[in-house]
């Protein structure tokens, strides 16, 4: 649905259940798009907020690394630590969020393109689940979007 490809849904069953109805629904409501995330188990609070606490805009200066969010958390976080952790080597889909060691950048939050080797000033917080990243792909420039934790 979030594609721009998608201009209808055809629901298959002779009686769709009311989740299904209503899982519809909640997507064609949602002004961002929805993409699951599987965080890992050392991520803090204040990093889990920075994911999931709020819609993250993908900036239109693009680069072959990384998808740099535009987000309010590098001003919102400033005066809180983020300490170094987590810094493994980087794979396509890992959610980062810079550290206390990025300075001014402390706080943004990025998804990776490809893989990298570790950096100690990128925490690795979680990465994106792997049937989301056709969603991941078809992100432009400016569009929004919003993490939701995989079950």
């Amino acid at each position: 649905m979030f594609s721009n490809l998608i201009d209808c849904v055809i629901i298959g069953n002779a009686y769709a259940s009311d989740e299904e109805l209503a899982t519809v629904a909640r997507l064609a409501k949602m002004r961002t798009v929805p993409i699951r995330v599987e965080l890992s188990s050392s991520i803090s609070d204040l990093e889990k907020e920075i994911v999931l606490g709020s819609p993250h805009i993908y900036r239109g200066e693009v680069s072959s690394y990384v998808y740099r969010t535009k987000s309010d958390s590098r001003k919102k976080y400033s005066s809180l630590s983020i300490p170094p952790k987590n810094n493994i080597e980087i794979k396509k889909g890992d959610i980062l969020v810079d550290n206390d060691l990025y300075l001014q950048y402390k706080g943004e939050l990025q998804i990776a393109k490809k893989g990298r080797a570790q950096n100690e000033k990128v925490n690795v917080v979680g990465k994106i689940h792997p049937d989301d990243f056709l969603l991941l792909d078809s992100l432009e420039p400016w569009s929004s979007f919003h993490f939701e934790e995989a079950l």
